[in-house]
């Protein structure tokens, strides 16, 4: 029997049994095993496979354990994680704030190279500039005040499909009510030569 010591503390941490040679003899020379020494080699390398699977089984076991025990830490580490969140300084700040800073943010996000280009919608997705929508995703703090910002739905390019108008026509009928009262900034183009849908989105912009 051999066994597996601890490199930390020397504890016999691991029992190798590791059964006894029945011919330990013939290991030692090239003798070749007579019939009765075979049949004990079968019966011995027998025990040894049944020992191998019941090994393995154990393993499974083992392994499924460990694996629940690390998916609880994970949930763990979540958990600990979320309610750290909320000591966070940017939580007590007062919306005014955290909306001019949201203001600031879309200043940086907006493209400089065609300064009308705040928003830019092509197949009735937004496309470039995605800060109103990606602040509203945070949180739902986050969501109402950027909602009460206007100034942060003032601006956008938007870019018409025939394919897409009335999902474009939605979608800017929503951005321009979020904008209220505030100075617009709009850029309208289309891919094709319908001039015709521009009207329903000429409609939408107040005089």
């Amino acid at each position: 029997m051999s066994s597996i010591l601890c490199p930390k503390c020397g504890y016999d941490d691991i029992k190798l049994d590791i059964p006894i040679s029945p011919v330990p003899n013939l290991l030692r020379g090239h003798c070749v095993a007579l019939p009765s020494e075979a049949q004990m080699i079968h019966d011995s390398m027998s025990s040894v496979r049944l020992h191998i699977t019941q090994l393995v089984d154990e393993m499974i076991r083992l392994k499924d354990i460990f694996d629940k025990l690390v998916r609880k830490r994970g949930a763990l580490e979540s958990y600990i994680k979320i309610h750290l969140s909320l000591f966070a300084p940017i939580r007590s700040l007062p919306a005014e704030i955290l909306s001019e800073i949201f203001l600031h943010l879309e200043e940086m996000t907006t493209p400089s190279t065609t300064p009308s280009e705040t928003i830019e919608w092509t197949c009735g997705s937004p496309r470039l500039n995605k800060t109103p929508l990606l602040l509203g995703n945070v949180c739902s703090r986050w969501r109402t005040v950027a909602l009460s910002t206007p100034s942060l739905w003032a601006s956008f390019a938007l870019t018409i499909e025939s394919d897409h108008l009335e999902r474009s026509t939605a979608l800017a009928e929503m951005w321009l009510a979020r904008a209220g009262v505030c100075p617009l900034s709009i850029s309208l183009g289309t891919v094709s030569n319908y001039n015709s849908s521009m009207r329903p989105f000429i409609r939408l912009v107040p005089c």
